[in-house]
């Protein structure tokens, strides 16, 4: 998680570094040409952001979602319970959380790869798991990385903006 964690700021703060991850990966036929071509557009002309605060509370919501879904070999935001990333998330908030998302990744079992997947983002047409990472609004995350029934391994990883003037979440790491 810690590792996942280093590897969404490290593409934050220094994006141009993950050109040379994504030019590996492109070099082993990971990724496709055009995968490859458009990542590099995007990369090049994205702004440095400031770092995330990683949020206990967070990833133990992104915990029990992970632990939901790893166990019932489930895909996706919604809960066994029904439940969606804006329940989930508010249930830990004295106030309603307005800016939030979720990005999930399984089968991957390297931090750098999953942060390099939700950059590329090929199976998403509006690149969701792309746009979450490089939210300029966003300023917590929680991650959990665990078992998947189906997949082996997963990560769920919970980005939120922080309501002014509210301390709801304690950063660790």
């Amino acid at each position: 998680e810690y590792e996942i964690f280093k590897e969404i700021n490290l593409a934050r703060t220094n994006p141009e570094a993950y050109l040379e991850f994504l030019k590996f990966y492109y070099k082993e036929k990971r990724i496709s040409d055009e995968e490859f071509k458009e990542t590099v557009s995007f990369l090049k002309n994205q702004t440095k952001l400031y770092p995330l605060n990683i949020s206990y509370k967070l990833s133990v919501i992104a915990k029990k979602h992970l632990n939901d879904i790893g166990r019932n070999g489930l895909m996706g935001h919604i809960g066994s319970d029904a439940s969606s990333p804006t329940i989930r998330i508010n249930s830990i908030s004295k106030v309603r959380i307005i800016r939030l998302a979720e990005s999930l990744s399984f089968g991957c079992d390297d931090a750098r790869f999953i942060v390099l997947k939700f950059i590329i983002d090929s199976e998403s047409k509006k690149k969701e798991n792309r746009l979450n990472i490089f939210n300029n609004n966003f300023d917590f995350i929680g991650i959990s990385y665990g078992y998947h029934s189906k997949f082996g391994v997963m990560s769920c990883i919970d980005f939120v903006q922080k309501p002014i003037n509210i301390e709801i979440f304690d950063s660790y790491y």
